[in-house]
């Protein structure tokens, strides 16, 4: 306890290290359509989806 209060009565700058960096926000990730996996029902998101053998689109949980 006694070491917790003492690292929390330092202040911030001797405790951590702050920087500012350069930073370029990603584009928003493209937005597919979902559909049920014939197995379990579950919706999932289309390009998500596995195909069987036997052409039935599952969800990856359910293709295992």
């Amino acid at each position: 306890m006694l070491k917790s209060k003492d690292l929390l009565s330092k202040p911030f700058a001797e405790v951590f290290y702050t920087e500012e960096i350069r930073f370029i926000m990603p584009p928003y990730a493209q937005l597919a359509r979902s559909e049920a996996c014939v197995t379990c029902g579950e919706m999932t998101m289309s390009t998500k989806m596995v195909e069987t053998d036997d052409g039935k689109r599952v969800c990856i949980p359910c293709s295992a």
